[in-house]
């Protein structure tokens, strides 16, 4: 994960969060969303599920660089 000040890294964290495997890989996790998350998105509403969905991906993101 390249983060710099080129046009094409900055979305970096958020493209990672859909981006990172293959295509078995994308549609397992949009499986598990759409499975999971719908739950989640009821009790928590739309938009607070959102905010909350990218936060905890960038979150990830950043753990995974201050990591490697």
């Amino acid at each position: 994960c390249e983060v710099d000040d080129e046009a094409r890294n900055v979305a970096t964290p958020l493209t990672s969060m859909f981006l990172h495997g293959g295509w078995g890989h994308l549609l397992g996790n949009a499986l598990y969303l759409w499975v999971f998350g719908n739950n989640v998105e009821d009790s928590m509403g739309r938009w607070r599920f959102l905010l909350f969905y990218v936060f905890c991906g960038l979150g990830a993101a950043a753990a995974h660089v201050l990591v490697d």
